[in-house]
């Protein structure tokens, strides 16, 4: 299983995407099952198993796929997730279906009022020989528009008749179409001008057998839908025009406020006197390479703290914490993973604090002692999660409430906490953690979902 997330990376990717990584053309099987995961929502791996007792099922990260020859007969196939709090599979569909010589098969998991459901497309198989494109198309996003669909010549914009319009669950059936470069279009039905989305070109070569799934976003919340290609892996196809967006934590120990301003603009910087221990707002940032970063002195541009860049992509968010090491400031600009996931919470820790060089982080059940718990996690044999200055620490959790407590490494020595907190099913959480101006000990800030 293969998931790539590509933004305008060229034509030579996506036509390795589309053919394989087999250096050359195998005969195709006569029975050929692909599978796409769609369920924005639901835990990965989703895992599609053909009977109840299979051994090897089919494992679906989100908007990953996976193609497999299957035997003609007749499944019951069973769609699951894994529960992180019970370590066990939670049934979410069942169907039959008879799988038969002649055709191939693409099954799409999809949400539907919050449940899972499919959709099963049928096409024929393309031969060894073939010398142009099977392409079908399938509409899995509950929400989103309905869309005439174009699939047009690489940078030739909207022109002429659209492939054809699909809602929700709707499809566009197999159709035959020329090898070449192409780009994908999506438009307000019957109004070609109002273009709600354009993929980055890419490469169809001869042979290929593509399903483009009108797919969820990452859970950004920027763009409507995208694109998933899926052959016998998946492409997630981003519209490169699509902003991303950044949020600031300003972590420098002198607690002073900072600009923080993109591509060498000042006046106004982009953030302006973003304040000590604090999340800004997300803020629209439009998607490039080696964008240039600079933080100052609220209203002093002269004085230059951070010189840096960063590469945002298309349609993704980003949160930029920085802090004071050596005396001098330092960031760090991961991308964020909002997706919200049924039965999990997802917590993020963003260390601004210099006087932990290494915390071990507890995050243990309400009213535990901490001076009981040795120095492994009570999950586990393996040690904490740890922390330091510019950590960034992403943990998943299932929803309940937890006490949180820091120590220095390898000490009994409490930091900060026990604090009790409360984790949303399905919930996005944030702590900053800032230096006590005591010195000794630090300073939990509660953002996103606590608020």
């Amino acid at each position: 299983m293969i998931f790539r997330r590509l933004w305008p990376l060229g034509l030579l990717a996506l036509a390795l995407a589309f053919t394989g990584c087999d250096s050359g053309r195998k005969n195709p099987s006569d029975v050929v099952v692909r599978a796409l995961n769609a369920t924005a929502n639901f835990p990965d791996p989703i895992f599609l198993r053909r009977g109840p007792l299979e051994t090897q099922p089919i494992q679906l990260a989100f908007l990953g796929g996976d193609q497999r020859a299957f035997d003609e007969d007749t499944y019951n196939f069973r769609v699951s997730y894994g529960d992180i709090q019970t370590q066990s599979l939670i049934e979410v569909e069942t169907f039959e279906k008879q799988i038969s010589t002649g055709t191939w098969y693409t099954f799409v998991l999809y949400q539907k009022a919050g449940s899972v459901t499919h959709k099963i497309l049928e096409s024929p198989p393309v031969a060894a020989n073939a010398t142009d494109v099977q392409i079908q198309a399938f509409h899995a996003v509950e929400g989103a528009p309905t869309v005439d669909l174009y699939i047009l010549a690489a940078g030739a914009g909207v022109s002429g008749t659209p492939w054809g319009t699909v809602a929700f669950e709707g499809t566009l059936p197999a159709r035959n179409i020329a090898a070449g470069d192409y780009d994908v279009i999506a438009t307000e039905p019957g109004n070609p001008v109002h273009v709600l989305y354009t993929s980055p070109s890419f490469t169809l070569s001869a042979g290929a057998a593509v399903t483009f799934a009108i797919t969820p976003d990452a859970g950004e919340g920027i763009q409507r839908f995208s694109v998933t290609a899926l052959n016998d892996t998946s492409t997630v196809l981003v519209d490169p025009t699509v902003q991303a967006a950044i949020r600031v934590i300003n972590g420098a120990n002198d607690r002073q406020p900072r600009d923080v301003a993109f591509n060498n603009e000042f006046t106004p910087p982009l953030f302006q006197g973003t304040v000590y221990g604090t999340a800004t707002p997300y803020l629209p940032i439009a998607p490039g390479t080696d964008v240039p970063v600079n933080v100052t002195p609220a209203g002093n541009p002269g004085v230059l703290e951070i010189t840096s860049v960063f590469s945002p992509a298309p349609g993704a968010k980003y949160t930029m914490l920085f802090t004071n090491l050596l005396g001098t400031l330092f960031m760090n600009v991961p991308q964020d993973d909002r997706r919200r996931v049924k039965s999990q919470s997802k917590l993020r820790f963003y260390d601004a604090a210099g006087s932990c060089t290494v915390c071990d982080l507890l995050l243990l059940p309400p009213g535990t002692d901490p001076n009981t718990i040795p120095a492994v996690d009570i999950f586990g044999s393996d040690p904490h999660p740890q922390l330091g200055p510019l950590s960034i620490l992403p943990i998943t959790q299932w929803a309940g409430d937890f006490d949180v407590v820091l120590r220095p490494q390898g000490t009994q020595t409490i930091v900060a906490g026990p604090t009790r907190i409360t984790l949303k099913d399905g919930g996005i959480h944030g702590i900053i953690l800032t230096d006590n101006p005591n010195g000794t000990t630090i300073d939990m800030t509660f953002i996103d979902d606590f608020q």
